[in-house]
């Protein structure tokens, strides 16, 4: 977690950049990210970032590594944490019921 707190430093000069959540589960030994772009280029400028790589270089045999993309027509905070929360707990299910997890968009 403090190595994606220190990852933020590039946030105010990145271009696309519109927000981020960071978040830890330490019971479950869980963490990750929610990021918001304006556009995929700027996501993928910042998957590329050296120190964005170490870090999933460091945490890649430490557990399952998932991500998921989705696009919304107008920015809406509270949607896109709902939909990234609601993803996050059939993880969860999906885990203790022995399953994949689903994509919703």
């Amino acid at each position: 977690m403090r190595r994606g707190l220190a990852l933020r430093r590039h946030w105010p000069h990145l271009g696309g950049a519109v927000g981020m959540w960071l978040w830890v589960a330490p019971l479950t030994r869980r963490c990750g990210s929610i990021s918001v772009w304006t556009e995929r280029r700027a996501m993928a400028e910042f998957v590329r970032l050296p120190d964005h790589v170490a870090i999933m270089d460091e945490y890649r045999e430490r557990g399952t590594t998932r991500s998921v993309l989705w696009e919304y027509e107008t920015f809406d905070a509270a949607q896109i944490r709902r939909d990234a929360e609601a993803w996050l707990r059939s993880d969860d299910r999906c885990r203790a019921a022995g399953e994949a997890p689903r994509q919703l968009g």
